[in-house]
């Protein structure tokens, strides 16, 4: 496109950059003819003019973690605070609406309520000049959410008398320093800490992802599975992917996971799978339970503890039960063939 942009353009500086204009300015045959495709000249000028035609595709994303409500003023137009606690009477309407809606998309509608809530003001500060001259303060405290979940949604008066009761003893904190001079542009109040985030469903297939045992032992070759349906098939490193931004939102590649699998499992393989092949075992025998706590103690030891520390809090204690569960196993066979040396 540079000769036809420099042929329609007046005298372009090599060193900046061509623009929208100026590829505007050029006939759309002429556009088509440099790119040889009529469809992708087609787009490229209406991205120029600031129109996309591709539709816009639902990431099916996780569940909101805040939940808010806000409205804006005009400089000048809310400076009492009688007329702050009427303009936030609104927003204690808005809000229980906005998570009735969560609620329908959890798949936990017992546990969609929050813990926290926030209450956010802008005012204009006339210390500050230029063309914001705002400050921006906030106060949070804990919330009785679950209270305000369980109301009937048509109870629209008894929701905003808590909302109120949660709100305005965080308002006059915020306002306190303020209340001689106030001159109020914007308002928000947020909830958080909803308790349906940190559950996990029942099963792998009403939740649409893997258990962390399966996880682990997921088939390398090929590293694709069937979903629900079982018609989809889905790469490992998308299971993966799903963990560790659902949850704590930290990634770790799928490459450095795998490594840290086949070190473990070479690990594992060199560990004795019961007391009885520990080191002077014969000498001093142990009871049941110093051997559980003993095997246990080793087996953690032959983890490589960046691989543990890698994984989120959750992830990581349900791998550590898991790793109980075989050690409890192999104590059960341990005991089992003594029992049956002394029957011999």
């Amino acid at each position: 496109l540079d000769a036809c942009l420099k042929e329609y353009n007046d005298q372009h500086d090599a060193e900046s950059h061509w623009t929208c204009s100026d590829l505007l300015r050029v006939p759309r045959h002429v556009v088509a003819a440099s790119c040889g495709d009529e469809e992708q000249c087609d787009v490229l000028l209406q991205r120029c003019q600031g129109m996309d035609p591709l539709r816009i595709v639902d990431d099916n994303g996780g569940l909101a973690k805040t939940v808010s409500v806000e409205d804006s003023y005009i400089r000048g137009s809310v400076r009492t605070m009688n007329c702050i606690l009427k303009a936030i009477e609104e927003l204690y309407t808005r809000l229980p609406r906005l998570l009735d809606d969560r609620r329908l998309d959890s798949e936990r509608p017992e546990l969609s309520y929050p813990s926290t809530i926030r209450v956010t003001v802008r005012l204009k500060d006339e210390r500050i000049t230029g063309r914001r001259p705002f400050v921006t303060k906030s106060k949070q405290n804990s919330f009785d959410g679950r209270k305000l979940m369980m109301m009937d949604s048509d109870k629209e008066v008894e929701r905003s008398e808590l909302l109120r009761a949660a709100t305005r003893p965080l308002l006059d904190q915020l306002l306190r320093d303020k209340i001689n001079e106030l001159d109020l542009t914007r308002l928000n109040i947020a909830v958080t800490g909803f308790a349906d985030l940190g559950v996990q469903a029942s099963s792998p297939l009403e939740s649409k992802q893997r258990s962390v045992k399966q996880f682990f032992l997921a088939d390398n070759q090929g590293c694709q599975r069937k979903t629900a349906a079982g018609s989809l098939t889905q790469t490992i490193s998308t299971q993966k992917g799903a963990y560790y931004s659902a949850e704590k939102k930290r990634k770790v590649s799928c490459t450095t996971l795998d490594t840290m699998f086949q070190e473990q499992q070479k690990q594992q393989k060199q560990f004795p799978k019961s007391h009885e092949d520990l080191p002077n075992a014969s000498l001093s025998p142990l009871s049941s339970s110093e051997a559980t706590t003993t095997c246990k103690t080793e087996n953690h030891k032959n983890i490589d503890p960046s691989f543990l520390a890698a994984l989120p809090p959750d992830i990581r204690a349900e791998v550590e039960r898991d790793m109980q569960h075989q050690v409890a196993a192999t104590n059960n066979v341990t005991s089992g063939k003594k029992h049956s040396k002394k029957k011999a």
